[in-house]
């Protein structure tokens, strides 16, 4: 309900001058209008502690200068100003409201994390609690990224979230809210890093002939990734404060790379420590389960370089 002031004005009356005898004050007798200071100085004549008399000369130059009408015309404008500015602010809001500019309207979602709502609600909900989470979903949408659907009916078919090129895919068989939000997050990150992972393709695509072999083509891929990783272990620390569940939630830290990004935030470990550690990890789930992450970069490599 829009309450609307000043639909009623109160009107302006005006003051009462009070009947001064200008006899009582001899040195004024004959001029006029009446004035109110007079009356007041009248007032305190003879007091110990004023004397009129300092201030009738100045009274009186004043009063031959300034005519009753100019004085009137001059409050009249004071007056006029005020309501002008009345007016000038209700047409300002006037016009936000033509322009759609309401603050108390709820942003508009960014399509990227409706898409993905439509598969994963709840942990779509978990992302919309979290201003760290909106924050990195924003980027992406920025960027330009899509959520393609579910992994297994994607274009790499496999249990396993990627991205390919703009598109990010989450796995059916991760129904974990936790999980899944995890999972989306950390694809978008590979996703707005997508020009950086293009130009390491198009140099591993030389295979010999370029600047790269399959092991330093891993190296590079996972660089990229582990600013992902990093981004996502913060992202994880400040959503963690917006769920209710306490240590519960402790079990996610893992795969949410917590101890990953502590351990840099806090200068144990640098970004080249935390690459070479995850090259050695290996995959638990999908097609690719007991390779190292290593190992799988360097079979791309060698589909990217056409085993040149």
């Amino acid at each position: 309900m829009v309450q609307q002031t000043g639909v009623v004005q109160r009107q302006h009356q005006k003051p009462q001058q009070p009947t001064i005898n200008l006899k009582e004050v001899p040195i004024l007798e004959g001029v006029a209008p009446k004035s109110n200071v007079l009356s007041h100085l009248q007032s305190l004549e003879g007091t110990a502690d004023h004397d009129s008399s300092v201030y009738r000369k100045e009274i009186l130059q004043f009063q031959r200068e300034t005519s009753a009408e100019k004085i009137g015309a001059s409050q009249q404008q004071v007056l006029e100003s005020a309501q002008s500015v009345d007016i000038q602010q209700k047409d300002n809001s006037q016009t936000l409201r033509r322009c759609g500019g309401n603050p108390n309207q709820t942003p508009k979602e960014p399509k990227l994390l409706t898409d993905f709502a439509a598969k994963f609600s709840d942990a779509a909900e978990l992302i919309r609690k979290s201003p760290e989470a909106m924050k990195l979903v924003k980027e992406a949408e920025a960027a330009k990224v899509k959520f393609g659907g579910y992994a297994e009916d994607g274009p790499a078919k496999n249990a396993w979230p990627y991205t390919e090129n703009d598109t990010v895919y989450v796995p059916k068989a991760h129904t974990d809210k936790v999980v899944a939000m995890s999972d989306f997050l950390f694809e978008l990150n590979n996703a707005i890093r997508a020009p950086e992972f293009a130009k390491i393709h198009e140099e591993a695509a030389k295979g010999s002939t370029g600047t790269m072999d399959a092991k330093q083509y891993a190296y590079k891929v996972v660089e990229q990734e582990v600013e992902g990783m990093l981004r996502l272990g913060k992202v994880w620390f400040e959503t963690k404060k917006t769920m209710a569940g306490g240590k519960e939630l402790d079990k996610y830290d893992a795969e949410n790379y917590i101890s990953e990004y502590e351990a840099f935030k806090a200068g144990k470990k640098t970004k080249d420590d935390i690459v070479k550690d995850v090259l050695q990890r290996k995959y638990t789930s999908g097609k690719d389960a007991g390779k190292t992450v290593e190992q799988f970069y360097m079979d791309q490599y060698k589909e990217i370089s056409g085993g040149k």
